[in-house]
């Protein structure tokens, strides 16, 4: 799952299969409580990306574990 180094909700919405609202949600819920690395694009400053050493708290807030 971990190919690149940083992940768009979208793209992480697409890896687990799930819609884009439900990762929308569990990122920020992670984000407000500082338990993800995160970063704006630099390209972009709307778009939130999520670095890969972060994507198993990611699985698990979206999936309930």
């Amino acid at each position: 799952m971990a190919d690149q180094e940083w992940y768009t909700i979208q793209e992480l919405a697409d890896l687990l299969n799930v819609s884009y609202t439900k990762v929308r949600n569990a990122v920020a819920t992670l984000i407000n409580i500082k338990a993800v690395t995160n970063r704006e694009n630099p390209q972009d400053n709307r778009i939130i990306q999520v670095h890969k050493d972060s994507l198993s708290k990611v699985k698990d807030a979206v999936f309930g574990a």
